[in-house]
C-alpha cells in the first residue's frame, strides 16, 4: 500500500494530467456529435477489425479438426467397401452391404444447416433435396455415426428428426453379438441414448460397442453409433435398459450422408404386413 501511495505521490503531476486529458475528452465526445460519431466509427472498424482476424485465426486452427475428420470418414468408407464380398466399380460414394442382406446403399453428400439439440423434440435441416435424390425415409450418417431420419423434403431442402427426437426408433445391436434391439432417446442428455429389448441373460459390459444391425431400409449394417456407458434391468420388461454414449458429438454436426437404399421398394413388397394381406 505503501508503494502505492509512494509512486501516486511521485507521479502525481503526470497522473493528474492523464486525467484531466480523459475527462475532456468524454466531455467533447458527450457535447459534440461530429467527434462522437466519429470516434465511434474508428472503435467500429477496429473491433471488427479484430474479429474478422480472430474468425481467421480459430477457422485456421479448426482446419486440422476438419481434416482428420475427412481422413477418418474417407478411410472408413473405403474399408466398408474392401471388405464387403459385393464389389461396385462406381465411385466411392455406393456402399454395398454383404450378401447376407442383398442391401445396395449410394450415399448423398450434405451439409446441415440448422439442428436443435436441447429441446424434448429436435430437428435437422439439410441444404439438399429432391433433385439431390433425398427423400422422407432415409437415414443419414456422418463420419462419427447415426444423425438422424428424414421425414420431408423439397426441391433444394430437406427436414429430418435427430436420434434426440423422443420418436427416433433405430434398429442397434451389441457389436460382435447377435442380439439387437431399439435404440430411443429419453430427453436426458445430448450425448446418451438408450438401448432397450436387449434380454437379461445377455452379457454385457461398460464399453462395449453399439452399431446399426442392417435389419431395416435405413442404414446400412454395423454402422457406429456408440458404446455402453451404464445399464440396469428395467422394472416393467425385464430386460436391460442400456445408457449408450454416442460417438457424434450432436452441437458439431455439419458434413453428413443421406443412406439411399436402392433395394427399398423390393424389400418393402416382402415385409410382414403386405404378405399377410397377400395370403387372405
Amino acid at each position: 500500500m505503501g508503494f502505492i501511495l509512494a509512486f501516486i505521490q511521485k507521479n502525481s503531476k503526470i497522473l493528474l494530467a492523464v486525467f484531466l486529458l480523459i475527462l475532456s475528452l468524454i466531455l467533447t465526445l458527450n457535447r459534440n456529435l461530429y467527434h462522437a460519431s466519429a470516434v465511434n466509427s474508428i472503435v467500429l472498424d477496429v473491433r471488427s477489425s479484430l474479429d474478422a482476424r480472430i474468425t481467421k485465426t480459430s477457422t485456421f486452427f479448426s482446419l486440422n479438426e476438419k481434416n482428420e475428420e475427412l481422413i477418418k470418414e474417407n478411410r472408413q468408407l473405403k474399408q466398408i467397401l474392401f471388405n464387403k464380398k459385393k464389389m461396385s466399380n462406381a465411385s466411392i460414394k455406393k456402399l454395398i452391404d454383404t450378401a447376407q442382406y442383398n442391401q445396395q446403399y449410394t450415399l448423398i453428400p450434405t451439409e446441415v444447416i440448422y439442428n436443435s439439440i436441447n429441446q424434448q423434440n429436435n430437428f435437422i435441416t439439410l441444404n439438399k433435396g429432391r433433385k439431390d435424390g433425398i427423400y422422407a425415409d432415409m437415414g443419414i450418417i456422418s463420419s462419427n455415426g447415426v444423425i438422424g431420419i428424414v421425414t420431408k423434403s423439397t426441391d433444394n431442402y430437406a427436414a429430418a428428426i435427430s436420434i434426440l427426437h423422443s420418436k427416433t426408433r433405430i434398429n442397434a445391436r451389441l457389436k460382435n453379438k447377435e442380439y439387437f434391439g431399439t435404440l430411443i432417446w429419453k430427453a436426458e442428455d445430448s450425448r446418451l441414448l438408450h438401448l432397450i429389448d436387449i434380454p437379461k441373460f445377455v452379457p454385457i459390459s461398460v464399453g462395449d460397442s453399439i452399431e446399426t444391425d442392417g435389419k431395416s431400409s435405413l442404414f446400412p449394417e454395423g454402422i457406429q453409433i456408440g458404446k455402453i456407458a451404464a445399464y440396469q434391468l428395467d422394472k416393467h420388461s425385464g430386460n436391460w435398459d442400456i445408457s449408450v454414449e454416442i460417438f457424434q458429438n450432436m452441437s458439431k454436426v455439419s458434413h453428413v450422408f443421406v443412406v439411399k437404399n436402392l433395394a427399398k421398394n423390393e424389400l418393402k413388397l416382402v415385409e410382414p404386413k403386405n404378405t399377410v394381406e397377400n395370403t387372405q
